[in-house]
């Protein structure tokens, strides 16, 4: 079995997974509970701190995870944690939101994206490819220019 194969085709479901899910959600959206009234009521809040801390965190959790697939792509050790960082950054994000009413849609890509992401944290700590990822630096095929 190839496992690098594997990793990449798991890297390329989990970035299609993402834009699903963002464009679902734009398109569908879900939706406070109590209808468009709810809706109105929890738009008229405003900023909190606690609010301003999850929006932070998804950023965090996105920019890790962008970075996480270019380095899994490349088998850079740094990657492994850095992605499974991130998922522990999204567990921490779906725990703190508000109740919300999601789409079945939805639902289907937040449990596809879960069963994908649990794949590749295993390829990459759990089959023989954990043994060769590389720390950052040039490939070890790479010469270095004479200098």
């Amino acid at each position: 079995m190839n496992h690098q194969k594997t990793l990449e085709t798991l890297v390329l479901a989990d970035i299609l997974l993402a834009v699903l899910s963002a464009v679902s959600d734009a398109v569908l959206g879900p939706s406070p509970p109590g209808g468009p009234r709810g809706a109105a009521a929890a738009s008229a809040g405003g900023w909190t701190l606690l609010g301003n801390l999850s929006f932070a965190l998804w950023i965090a959790v996105c920019v890790g995870t962008v970075l996480a697939w270019i380095g899994l792509l490349n088998l850079l050790r740094v990657a492994r944690p850095l992605y499974a960082a991130s998922w522990i950054g999204y567990l921490a994000l779906a725990a703190s939101r508000e109740p919300a009413v999601g789409t079945a849609v939805g639902s289907v890509l937040d449990l596809l994206t879960g069963l994908v992401g649990g794949m590749i944290l295993a390829v990459v700590y759990f089959s023989g490819l954990g043994a060769r990822f590389r720390p950052i630096g040039p490939a070890p095929n790479e010469a270095l220019p004479a200098g």
